[in-house]
């Protein structure tokens, strides 16, 4: 996905009561990702290079 993307796919999770475990961040290996679990308590996570 795009950097933009992630975070609209972290509104649109949130919107939806998802938990998320870590908002958008710019990580220091050059993504952009948000961290969520899902409702068997696993934890996703969607990135972008930036």
């Amino acid at each position: 996905v795009l950097p933009d993307e992630v975070d609209v796919c972290h509104q649109r999770l949130a919107e939806r009561g998802v938990e998320i475990l870590e908002p958008p961040t710019d990580q220091a290996r050059g993504h952009r990702t948000v961290y969520f679990s899902d409702p068997e308590g696993n934890i996703l996570e969607v990135y972008a290079e930036i």
